[in-house]
């Protein structure tokens, strides 16, 4: 708890007593939390990713004869 409120500005402790920068713990931060994202998924085929994209973005009328 007293972990949470010390001063964001003042380096902080690495546990082997030894300081870490801001930098340093801003990357390590970051780290943590992509480690806990879902990969995207990079299986599927550009042109399926393109034509799902591009579906979004069509009017639907475009192509259509009246």
């Amino acid at each position: 708890m007293l972990e949470q409120c010390r001063n964001p500005l003042r380096p902080a402790h690495n546990g082997s007593g030894k300081e870490t920068s801001l930098g340093s713990q801003r990357e390590q931060q970051i780290a943590a939390g992509l480690g806990q994202q879902v990969a995207p998924a990079l299986h599927i085929p550009d042109t399926i990713r393109v034509g799902v994209i591009l579906q979004e973005y069509e009017p639907e009328h475009v192509g259509k004869v009246d």
